[in-house]
């Protein structure tokens, strides 16, 4: 649960002061600036204050009604629908109160993710979210239901993962829950030459580790949202799937060697488990790692033999 900031003192507080909230999941610092919880909280009054964090929250429930008043808004009386999202941004104080249980998912942003994104002068100067209540955004949903996904399954898919999502999910609340559009154009760019490369050998340098989208992107000093749009342009694909082909094949040379366990190349090639590398194997070579491994031993016999010699048969069983 995010921490609220009283308007009477402007000190922050534990928000369970003031909502009985039973957490089911917490990605904590899993991501960085990004911060997922499910949980379902019970009737409450929240007295004014603001949330430290922009806030995006995603009704799971049967319909609730709930009373919101923004500070300088009228006061408004809404039903939050099966999968409606209500957004809350930092620092903009508003009182609420429900009398039904509000099981919901909520995803936490920081204002520095929200800088990454776009860039610190556009986010110092032009980004100004609004108080949407109950909203339909089946863009939104599909985001908060990937993220939840990737983090019930543990992460498999590495940080970028959920930071290309949330870098996404960004981008789609600035052009469509903005006072104004936050970003104005669409970057059509590519990366020159020398920048490509430079992020190139830093992917090939650090396979084996979490790599992150902000990460990357300052690299060649440029927000987050920007390079992946001009790293797409350049090469085909985003930077996180272009990751994981390069992870991928990396595996296949390591395969060549049947002295190194599949457990120790998922490793080194950078996969947060054995079943997520064997996953993404499956998914991009079509068989699995262990069936590769034996293919290529099998042709490697077959090159090498006598020309007279019989032929093997070669089998993915």
């Amino acid at each position: 649960m995010p921490d609220w900031v009283s308007v009477e003192n402007g000190r922050p507080r534990d928000i369970r002061e003031f909502i009985r909230y039973a957490g089911s999941l917490d990605t904590d610092k899993s991501w960085t600036g990004l911060r997922l919880a499910e949980g379902e909280s019970q009737p409450a009054l929240l007295p004014e204050g603001h949330f430290r964090t922009h806030l995006v929250s995603l009704h799971l429930g049967e319909p609730a009604i709930t009373e919101r008043h923004v500070v300088g808004h009228r006061r408004r009386t809404e039903t939050a629908t099966p999968e409606s999202v209500s957004i809350f941004p930092a620092k903009a104080p508003f009182v609420q109160q429900w009398q039904d249980r509000l099981p919901r998912l909520d995803l936490l942003i920081e204002s520095e993710f929200v800088s990454n994104v776009v860039g610190r002068d556009v986010a110092a100067n032009r980004l100004e979210l609004r108080h949407t209540h109950s909203a339909g955004d089946p863009f939104i949903a599909q985001v908060l239901y990937a993220l939840r996904q990737d983090a019930r399954e543990g992460f498999p898919r590495g940080r970028l993962y959920g930071e290309t999502l949330g870098t996404a999910l960004v981008v789609h609340l600035l052009r469509h829950h903005a006072v104004q559009d936050g970003l104005g154009h669409s970057p059509r760019g590519r990366l020159p030459p020398n920048r490509l490369r430079r992020v190139v050998e830093y992917i090939n340098d650090r396979l084996e580790m979490d790599i992150s989208l902000p990460e990357l992107a300052a690299l060649v000093g440029l927000n987050a949202d920007y390079f992946a749009r001009a790293f797409k342009q350049t090469t085909g694909v985003s930077p996180h799937r272009y990751v994981v082909l390069k992870r991928i094949d990396r595996a296949c040379a390591l395969l060549g060697d049947a002295r190194i366990s599949i457990a120790e190349i998922s490793a080194r090639s950078g996969f947060a488990s054995q079943s997520a590398f064997t996953t993404a194997f499956g998914r991009i070579r079509g068989i699995t790692p262990s069936a590769y491994r034996r293919l290529s031993s099998e042709l490697a016999g077959a090159i090498h033999a006598p020309a007279y010699g019989q032929w093997r048969r070669l089998s993915l069983d």
